[in-house]
């Protein structure tokens, strides 16, 4: 799938939740680097949202920023990585980090340890 067709589910995930219109692109940018969907794979999303999200952006965003990459994961028909983005597992590591960088790295290593999946 091209960068084309990502920019069309950018636009349909948009449309779907005005709410989260700059987060959705914001997501894409993150996870294709302007490439198409097969830059998206499982333990790329994890460490996107488990690592580099809370490391990288303000803590009052990551709950819609993982919406967001929810969204356009669903767009792009990829429902099951969708679903880690949604998923309690998810909160709970965020809300890890909300509470200290070692928290959070001890949560990622958990979460990410436990999905058994590697990069």
């Amino acid at each position: 799938m091209s960068a084309d067709a990502v920019d069309a589910a950018v636009s349909r995930a948009e449309a779907r939740r005005p709410d989260l219109k700059m987060a959705v692109q914001a997501m894409a940018d993150a996870l294709t680097a302007g490439e198409g969907r097969e830059m998206i794979h499982q333990a790329a999303v994890q460490q996107f949202l488990w690592w580099y999200l809370p490391r990288r952006y303000p803590e009052e965003d990551w709950l819609g920023l993982a919406d967001a990459a929810a969204e356009l994961l669903d767009e792009l028909g990829m429902a099951h990585l969708a679903s880690i983005a949604r998923s309690e597992q998810t909160a709970d590591v965020l809300a890890a980090w909300a509470t200290g960088s070692k928290a959070g790295a001890t949560a990622f290593g958990s979460a990410h340890g436990s999905s058994g999946v590697k990069p």
